[in-house]
């Protein structure tokens, strides 16, 4: 299967939507959605406050949600008017009244976090939920402007929110979309630490990492996030590790060794527009994505048997925020039935969508 990647097409998707609602019948005797706003040092790409979300649930199973929405590194990516990330809260805010989709319908009885708590962190920072800088860029058009690349600030307020909420769930999910879903794998070895007798099950959708060499580079001289890495897990200090040669399922491998009683996943469809589009971006060739990201799959499962894969059929980006979440099958698994089993410590095994994925 050709993708024929669409650039207009990519921006309005590549900022992934939540669509949650407080409201609607449906959810009229469900848990209602507060909006918190931690303060502090807490800050949006041009300066908007920061905010994140929570829907009550069960106390004792908690998911913390890693939203998406692109991500900037240079005067043309960041550039005020760029729709290549968000830089503020309102989308999640402005949808708040709108139709519940994927898996933030509670209101259906598939859904496998139905009864969790669920905290969603909002990503309005450019960095994939990992960054600790202020930076002035300067436009195509000549004109300077600051972005603040402040990931790591916000998630570290959201985490330090649920710890003085949430003293002893017995379950957590660390669930993330796209840009979300690397910021799912960075922060789970510091949620596992701040609950260590919780059983943690990890979920990254639509991120696989597929990068061009150089690109970690970039992203440690512009969002200096070495600081927020997680150096006590082998291989990961970055007074030891060269991050800027580090591929993803090297991160996923050593995160999965260092705890081998928590459970990662990845998941994503065969030729991905959003992440092949990113990976054209960077200088990759469009036909090495899909063979770059089965690789990177095979890697992390033949060294970590903690870890469990999903590949669906399909270009779709972010496939848990949809409602065809609910209908998506791949090698005759039905994905929500798949997750559902997965979340609640049951064995699952490696999909394929095989000859399905052409």
């Amino acid at each position: 299967m050709k993708l024929a990647v669409s650039t207009l097409f990519y921006f309005s998707a590549f900022a992934v939507p939540l669509a949650i609602n407080a409201h609607s019948s449906l959810a009229s005797d469900l848990a209602q959605w507060e909006e918190i706003a931690p303060g502090g040092d807490t800050i949006c790409a041009r300066g908007a406050p920061f905010s994140f979300f929570v829907r009550s649930g069960d106390p004792a199973k908690v998911i913390i949600d890693f939203i998406g929405g692109g991500a900037c590194w240079d005067g043309q990516s960041c550039a005020p008017g760029t729709a290549t990330f968000n830089d503020s809260v309102d989308d999640v805010r402005d949808r708040i009244n709108g139709p519940l989709t994927g898996v933030y319908n509670d209101a259906n009885p598939e859904n496998p976090y139905r009864d969790w708590t669920h905290v969603v962190i909002p990503y309005c920072s450019g960095d994939l939920h990992w960054g600790n800088a202020t930076k002035n860029y300067r436009s195509p058009s000549g004109a300077q402007y600051t972005i603040h690349h402040k990931g790591a600030a916000n998630t570290a307020a959201v985490l330090n929110w649920v710890k003085s909420n949430y003293t002893q769930p017995e379950r957590l999910h660390v669930n993330g979309c796209s840009a979300g879903s690397y910021g799912s794998i960075f922060w789970t070895p510091f949620i596992q630490e701040q609950y260590q007798n919780a059983k943690l099950t990890q979920f990254g959708d639509a991120g696989a990492g597929i990068l061009m060499p150089g690109f970690m580079s970039v992203g440690i001289r512009q969002w200096n996030f070495l600081p927020a890495a997680p150096h006590w897990v082998p291989g990961l200090d970055p007074a030891t590790t060269d991050y800027a040669n580090l591929e993803l399922d090297q991160l996923y491998n050593r995160v999965a060794n260092h705890y081998p009683q928590m459970q990662l996943s990845q998941y994503t469809t065969s030729f991905d527009f959003v992440q092949t589009y990113f990976y054209l971006r960077m200088g990759g060739r469009q036909d090495n994505w899909n063979p770059s990201m089965r690789a990177s799959f095979g890697r992390i499962n033949a060294s970590s048997p903690n870890f469990r894969s999903f590949i669906a059929p399909g270009d779709q980006h972010c496939s848990t925020v949809e409602d065809d979440f609910y209908s998506i099958r791949s090698g005759g698994t039905q994905l929500s039935s798949w997750l559902n089993s997965y979340i609640n410590l049951a064995p699952v095994a490696n999909v394929d969508c095989g000859d399905e994925c052409e």
